[in-house]
């Protein structure tokens, strides 16, 4: 195996492992978690309570359909978007690395 492909191999090995590392961080899975919760269309309870977008600790509670309840969703799209990028890049950076190990 010459030194460019073995590097290749280690550096989408590296990438890898930053993606999982994301994926498995337990702010991103909340946050994640949260989100289903406020776009699930289930009936249920006219309250949710559910952890703030900015302090995860911190537990608000919002009304189903309601316009607060648009921002709580808003704001934790936001939050999400910065974990979205980071693995689209690092995914077409994999890619980019798997085309050249693999013409």
């Amino acid at each position: 195996m010459s030194s460019s492909r073995k590097s290749i191999l280690l550096k989408i090995l590296e990438i890898e492992g930053k993606l999982n590392h994301i994926q498995s961080d337990k702010k991103y899975r909340q946050m994640k978690k949260n989100l289903n919760i406020l776009q699930s269309t289930s009936t249920g309870s006219r309250q949710v309570s559910i952890g703030s977008p900015e302090d995860m600790n911190t537990v608000i509670e919002v009304r189903r359909n309601s316009e607060g309840m648009k921002d709580v969703i808003s704001r934790y799209k936001v939050k999400l978007e910065k974990y979205s990028t980071r693995i689209d890049k690092l995914s077409e950076e994999k890619r980019k690395l798997e085309k050249q190990l693999f013409p």
